[in-house]
């Protein structure tokens, strides 16, 4: 069995299993795309040079408004790798659309591991729309928030 076809087999197991919507493969690019619900579609593509499947899906177009901020986020995100299982954040183009990606090996894979990575790519992936769609929101408030301008808080 070749490594496309057990990827095919695992994916198809999978989207039954959490009643995707649908899941489509394209053999000409090494590439599936994958319905989770109404909201969220994951492209898949094999990476046959580093052995990997590179899951990406679009998260949000942030305000304009709210941009610079997102960004901002966004980078500080991409940063935390250890703590985000390798997850990271990033634009198609220009002001463009915001790409959840995470590269998964496709050595070993088992279907109950890739289950739990889909499930969590797309729940991460919601969290992050929700954030990044919604307007510009005071993120914390000052620690002296009436006082004297000079008081040190200890």
């Amino acid at each position: 069995m070749s490594d496309l076809d057990k990827i095919s087999r695992i994916l198809s197991e999978i989207a039954v299993k959490i009643d995707a919507l649908e899941l489509k493969f394209y053999e000409h690019t090494a590439s599936w795309t994958m319905l989770m619900n109404e909201e969220v579609l994951l492209y898949l593509d094999h990476d046959p040079g580093r052995d990997m499947i590179v899951i990406s899906g679009d998260v949000a177009d942030p305000p304009a408004s709210a941009r610079a901020q997102r960004y901002e986020l966004l980078m500080q995100y991409n940063n935390q790798w250890a703590e985000t299982g390798g997850i990271r954040m990033a634009l198609d183009g220009p002001s463009g659309t915001i790409v959840q990606i995470a590269d998964i090996p496709a050595a070993g894979l088992k279907m109950v591991d890739m289950q739990t990575i889909l499930t969590g790519f797309t729940e991460t992936l919601a969290t992050w729309r929700q954030m990044l769609e919604s307007e510009i929101q005071e993120v914390a408030k000052p620690l002296n928030s009436g006082g004297d301008e000079n008081m040190i808080r200890v």
